[in-house]
Parts: C-alpha cells; sequence; structure tokens
C-alpha cells in the first residue's frame, strides 16, 4: 500500500479534523482512565512509600534537574537507610539542595490562654512573657542522592515497562530522529550515570535529550516522545510557572496522543504513568493541562505525518523476500 503525499485542499482540512478529533478523543481517555488507577491497591501501596518522600521546593527542585537530569526519587542518607531500607552506594557524589539552619532566639510576646486569645492584666493591657521560638538563621548546602545511586529493597512500581517491538514504534523512532532539532543520546546506564533507572531525560542546560538504549522499542518511542514533548514545552521562559507534577503529565500525555495516533498504543504505562503524578491535582485542573496541549500536540503530529508517511511507504515498496525463495520459481 502506497501513502499519498500529494492531497487535495479538500482531503487536506478532512485530514486536519480528523486529527483534531482524534487528539481529543486521546485526550478523553487520559480523563477518564486516570482516576481509575486511584482505586487500586497498586496506586494505594505505591502512595504509602512516595508519600516518605519529602517534597521539595521549586529552588531545589531546579538544583536537582541541574545536577542530576535524570534524578527520579531523592532523598538523604539517612532517610534511604531508614525509611526505605536502601543504602547509598560506595563512591556517589552527592546532590546538593538547600536546607534551612535553625536557632532558639527568646521573645517576648502576649499570653495566650487554651483557647488562643490574649490574656489582659486587671488594667486591661496584654500580658507579655519572654518565650524561646525556632527561626530560620540561613540556608545551608546538604547532601542528597537519588534512587539510582542506591541498592537494596526494591520501591513498588506504578507503571510497567513496555516490552514490544512493533513497526510503528520503530517508524516513530526515525521520524522523531529526523524532525527534532536537538541532540538525541541512546546510551546505557553503565555509560551515562545521570540516566540512572530513568528511562530518559531532557537536559535543559545543554537542550539535548538523551533515552536509554536498553529499552524495547516501544518504550523507547514512547521515551523518546515524552523528552521532545518537554523540549518543546518546557525550555526557556515556557518552564517558569510550572511545578513538575504539570511539566511531567503535559509531556506524557503527548506522548500518549502522538503515539496513539501512529498505531502504538501506551496506556498500559502512560494512565498509570499520569496518575503518579495527578495524585494531587483536582480533576479539573487536570481537565485544564490536557486541555491546554492540544495544540502543541497536534503540532508535533503534523511534524511527524510526512515522515512516518515516508517511511510507510518506503517499506511498503520493499520486496517481500520470503516471496522471492528460489523454491517459488519454475525454471
Amino acid at each position: 500500500m502506497a501513502y499519498k503525499k500529494n492531497l487535495s485542499p479538500e482531503e487536506i482540512k478532512q485530514r486536519a479534523e480528523q486529527k483534531k478529533e482524534q487528539i481529543k478523543s486521546a485526550l478523553k481517555d487520559i480523563e477518564e482512565n486516570v482516576p481509575l488507577v486511584f482505586t487500586s491497591e497498586r496506586y494505594r501501596n505505591f502512595l504509602d512509600v512516595m508519600s516518605r518522600f519529602h517534597n521539595y521546593s521549586v529552588n531545589n527542585t531546579m538544583l536537582i534537574s541541574i545536577q542530576n537530569p535524570g534524578a527520579t526519587y531523592v532523598a538523604s542518607f539517612r532517610s534511604w537507610r531508614d525509611d526505605f531500607e536502601r543504602t547509598v552506594n560506595k563512591g556517589e557524589k552527592a546532590i546538593r539542595i538547600l536546607a534551612p539552619s535553625f536557632k532558639n532566639v527568646t521573645k517576648r510576646q502576649s499570653r495566650l490562654d487554651q483557647n488562643g486569645d490574649v490574656i489582659l492584666s486587671e488594667n486591661g493591657e496584654p500580658e507579655t512573657e519572654e518565650k524561646a521560638i525556632r527561626i530560620i538563621s540561613k540556608f545551608v548546602l546538604v547532601p542528597v542522592f537519588d534512587i539510582s545511586q542506591t541498592s537494596g529493597k526494591e520501591l513498588p512500581v506504578l507503571t510497567e515497562e513496555l516490552t514490544g517491538d512493533s513497526p510503528e514504534a520503530r517508524h516513530l523512532l526515525e521520524a522523531v530522529e529526523k524532525v527534532c532539532p536537538i541532540t538525541i543520546h541512546y546510551k546505557s546506564p553503565q555509560e551515562d550515570r545521570v540516566l540512572g533507572e530513568a528511562y530518559g531525560y531532557y537536559d535543559l542546560s545543554d537542550n539535548t535529550i538523551t533515552v536509554n538504549r536498553n529499552l524495547s522499542n516501544d518504550q523507547k518511542a514512547k521515551t523518546l516522545i515524552h523528552e521532545f514533548a518537554h523540549s518543546v514545552l518546557h525550555c526557556g521562559d515556557l518552564a517558569e510557572d510550572k511545578d513538575r507534577s504539570t511539566k511531567e503529565i503535559e509531556a506524557e500525555s503527548t506522548a500518549y496522543v502522538v503515539c496513539r495516533h501512529f498505531g502504538l498504543d501506551t496506556s498500559d504505562y502512560s494512565f498509570t504513568y499520569v496518575a503518579g503524578w495527578a495524585g494531587g491535582k483536582k480533576p479539573e485542573e487536570l481537565k485544564a493541562i490536557l486541555g491546554s496541549i492540544q495544540e502543541s500536540t497536534g503540532k508535533i503530529i503534523t511534524e511527524l505525518e510526512s515522515e512516518v508517511d515516508e517511511i510507510r511507504e518506503r517499506e511498503a515498496l520493499k520486496p517481500d523476500t520470503a516471496l522471492l525463495a528460489e523454491d517459488d520459481f519454475e525454471f
């Protein structure tokens, strides 16, 4: 089967409308299926463990990302040992983040009764007392480590890695490599310590994408598009005013919609991944996030369509070697 390149204006319009409806349908799937993940036992077990991780500030999240773009779960040496039954590997270089340093000071303040009301003296004046309080005196750099720098008890996993090697994934990998304007690296965790246990990462500092070369083609394609989405949606000023959970929801939702458009179903992975980052958000917040990426997702699909069509057309024209076996010919 050949794929038409020269479409009439009417066909172009029809194709654009179909694409728009497909994107809306795919985003609706995410919106409807993610809440179902929240009711599962697996999700409850996942939350139980994840609740032990500290919720870092925007500044510390940026510090972590700069030092280790592939970081996923970060905790102190003691927290890994006591809370997660894992130990930091020998020789690992710590990630440095800011933590408040406290000191005790004495301050005169109003006395309060058990209801929290100010106690007044006989002449109606507020009674005061000296009280020791803790205040932040300064911020200091403290060491933390990513899970990839530790060993021990496995953490519960919410998502299951995609294991297929479909032609759709191979088409998408080739197409993204052609249209992506920034450098893409395929490396193993042994070659790139920053990669760690992550499937891939987008490095904002040097504007590059790195994907784990050991993944199946289905997972590799999905991950590449996820990181490609980060590079489109979250570079420069576009990264401001968005927390990490919003960025991850946007990137994974984009990857799901794009993959689905080209025939690669990543729902088993994408729905639980989005749920993992959407747990603290209200349904209307999730809906707003999904609505905000419709236009950018459509642009990515449009960029990829001509490349995927060309790849499919090229493969369709290849002779089937199975039909060219010597026994099939008469001499």
